[in-house]
């Protein structure tokens, strides 16, 4: 996937819509899907996600600034906790001497909040 062109997320149209959906889709692919063959798929969108943002920024500016992940909507100790947001980072400075830091933890597990109907 080429970054310089424009990405553009469709929700609830799955995989086979667009190549980012398919990005989107497999990025955020539940770690209880862990040691199944389709979570596979989610370790390339970590890699391609860190890469495509590795493009856009320049490496003067991956050493000079700290990166901070947005933690997701889990405690590190619960079971469905997902780092891929630090991994993305990680892939995106790798060989850099880079600043990545989890400066943002979060300390309760919020419950999931209903979607709202998509209007088009």
């Amino acid at each position: 996937m080429n970054v310089t062109t424009s990405l553009s997320y469709t929700p609830h149209q799955g995989h086979n819509h667009s190549t980012t959906n398919n990005l989107i889709l497999n990025l955020k692919k539940s770690v209880d899907r862990q040691g199944r063959p389709e979570y596979f798929y989610k370790g390339q969108a970590i890699n391609q996600a860190g890469n495509m943002l590795r493009q856009v920024l320049s490496e003067e500016n991956l050493t000079t600034i700290t990166c901070v992940p947005i933690p997701c909507s889990k405690t590190k100790i619960h079971a469905l906790y997902d780092d891929r947001m630090v991994q993305v980072l990680r892939r995106m400075t790798v060989g850099l001497d880079a600043d990545v830091r989890e400066l943002i933890v979060q300390r309760d597990v919020y419950g999931v909040v209903p979607r709202l109907p998509c209007v088009h």
